[in-house]
């Protein structure tokens, strides 16, 4: 049986592995993505879940010219507000003290994912569909990696980037060793219509139930991911949209006046998982396949799209240089690169859990004197903005404002 070759196998066509194989457009590699779900019965699914794009996420997808078509269905975020619950103590954000348009972008995911999914299809030569299709077995060999799919279709490659979720079963066959962190909450995602316009706003409110984040859409439409402890989410999951909408509201408040109705709600456990290594030789996993978080500070996929900017760089300087695409010094210059920020972005999503979890008397009184801290110190609230915007740190080229000119381009 004649085997395809490929120089790149993506797994997983999902928003990670999509942005991924767009933005190796420019390279002179021939490349195959696998993906397990028919992304075209997957189209007509009603998907509203959305999530919010970072400054820096969106500085990748303008630098790889996808910006233009995406601001036509995205909702900027203009300002932050920070509460606890019952507390007098706050903090606030507006993008006009960073001398901003907006901190980032709120999309459905869907819609965002179906682009991706077609810009790739039909933008890059380079690029083979297998899809649906299903991995078998994977294989090391001396010169390169061996996939048998579900149709016995064999395929290798000298680069095997797993983009394939939580879940991902190239970490799971290749024997990464992984942590695992169980938060005991639920995930409430939903959307719902309120009295007055959001303004742009997006809210973070901890309540004694768990992080609540509403975020901005339409002008009376919000997104809704309530983290719900698992001693109240069956109680709060099993009540009628009629019973919901007030009790989230009473959690909440009255900033966007009476809530008028609830829909899309869909329920998620929500458990933390991390590779311990990202790379192995020939192999590199990203996004959730590496590292899954809290949605508590709307990172997750935000941080793959920084995996996805410092890999980008590192295989167009191999390919700029002549250097093997697979070569072992280029994976671990990658993990290098990105390890402290999925630590730290780890390690700050679970500090909020566990700080806004603490009902003891001085941990509350400390995270009220912290927000109050922060509002009131421009350079602290600068620092922090910088961070949750990914734009801390050493930033790959797609990262930059001016990213095509500081080493995208290929010679």
């Amino acid at each position: 049986m004649k085997h395809q070759k490929f120089d790149i196998i993506i797994v997983g066509a999902g928003l990670v592995g999509s942005s991924f194989a767009y933005a190796l457009k420019k390279l002179p590699l021939n490349i195959a993505i696998i993906e397990s779900q028919d992304i075209i019965k997957q189209a007509v699914i009603n998907d509203k879940r959305s999530i919010a794009l970072s400054r820096a996420s969106y500085q990748v997808l303008q630098n790889l010219g996808l910006w233009q078509a995406i601001s036509h269905f995205a909702t900027p975020i203009k300002s932050i507000h920070v509460s606890e619950q019952g507390k007098f103590a706050f903090t606030h954000f507006n993008c006009q003290d960073m001398a901003i348009d907006a901190f980032g972008y709120v999309v459905l995911s869907q819609q965002l994912k179906q682009y991706l999914q077609t810009q790739a299809q039909t933008e890059l030569n380079n690029l083979t569909w297998f899809c649906p299709s299903k991995i078998q077995t994977i294989h090391k060999t001396v010169d390169d990696i061996e996939i048998t799919l579900d149709n016995n279709t064999i395929i290798t490659t000298k680069l095997l980037v797993a983009t394939d979720g939580s879940r991902s079963i190239v970490r799971q066959q290749l024997n990464f060793a992984t942590k695992r962190k169980d938060y005991q909450q639920t995930a409430l995602v939903a959307n719902v219509h309120t009295e007055y316009s959001h303004k742009n706003t997006a809210y973070e409110r901890f309540t004694e139930l768990g992080p609540l984040a509403v975020l901005p859409l339409l002008a009376n439409q919000s997104a809704i991911i309530w983290s719900i402890k698992h001693p109240h989410q069956k109680d709060i999951l099993d009540l009628s949209d009629e019973e919901l909408l007030p009790l989230v509201q009473s959690y909440f408040g009255k900033r966007l006046g009476q809530w008028l109705a609830i829909e899309q709600r869909q329920a998620y456990p929500l458990q933390a998982v991390s590779s311990q290594s990202c790379i192995a030789p020939k192999v590199v996993l990203m996004g959730n396949a590496a590292h899954t978080v809290h949605p508590v500070a709307g990172q997750g996929f935000n941080l793959g799209m920084r995996d996805v900017a410092v890999l980008v760089e590192l295989l167009t300087q191999a390919v700029n240089h002549k250097q093997a695409i697979d070569d072992f010094a280029l994976l671990k210059n990658y993990q290098q690169w990105r390890s402290q920020d999925q630590l730290q972005t780890q390690w700050f999503t679970d500090s909020l859990v566990e700080i806004f979890n603490q009902s003891f008397l001085p941990i509350k009184c400390l995270r009220r004197a912290g927000l109050m801290a922060l509002e009131l110190s421009p350079l602290i609230k600068q620092q922090f903005c910088q961070y949750s915007m990914g734009l801390s740190g050493r930033l790959p080229s797609l990262i930059q404002t001016q990213g095509d000119s500081n080493g995208y381009q290929t010679v």
